[in-house]
């Protein structure tokens, strides 16, 4: 047992955000291949929404960003060995959760069917949609169909094949 006087004399470890503010770099990873959010342009800069956030936040703590290129299938691998943070609207999962903090999303969306402008009159509802006569084309997402979306297993008169998420007569 450690006297009191010795145990409040203790120094807690460094937090990431110590880290961070020492060395003066705020490390970013990000795919950058998902607009509005992270893009890098073929120069090599960044634009998007997370990338404004992470410049806001770089900012504030008084430190510069390092973005750090990385691919969705090392996304954690790389984010856990070489960056502070990871932006480019990365879906939440399980297994992300595990070895990762996911902040409050600042914004919650679905996909949804897109048609010409000359159809919007012709696809009002899911049952306008599910008729033998149109195809409809529905895209996979990373992590797997994607959510708040007509599921192929929804439209049963449908013909068309996964794709797009277009729709037309």
């Amino acid at each position: 047992m450690l006297p009191a006087s010795l145990a409040l004399a203790q120094v807690p470890p460094a937090s990431r955000l110590d880290d961070v503010i020492k060395s003066g770099k705020l490390r970013v990873c990000t795919p950058g291949d998902y607009k509005p959010f992270s893009y890098q342009w073929p120069d090599g800069g960044y634009e998007g929404l997370d990338i404004d956030l992470v410049q806001s936040a770089a900012k504030a703590l008084g430190v510069e960003v390092e973005m750090v290129k990385t691919a969705w299938p090392s996304l954690m691998k790389d984010f856990l060995e070489k960056c502070d943070v990871a932006v480019g609207a990365i879906s939440v999962s399980t297994d992300r959760q595990k070895t990762a903090f996911f902040t409050t999303a600042y914004m919650v969306n679905g996909k949804a069917p897109i048609t010409k402008c000359e159809n919007v009159a012709k696809f009002q509802t899911v049952a306008d949609i599910d008729k033998p006569n149109v195809t409809a084309e529905m895209r996979r997402s990373r992590d797997g169909w994607t959510r708040g979306s007509i599921s192929p297993r929804r439209l049963a008169n449908t013909t068309g094949s996964p794709g797009a998420g277009y729709v037309e007569p």
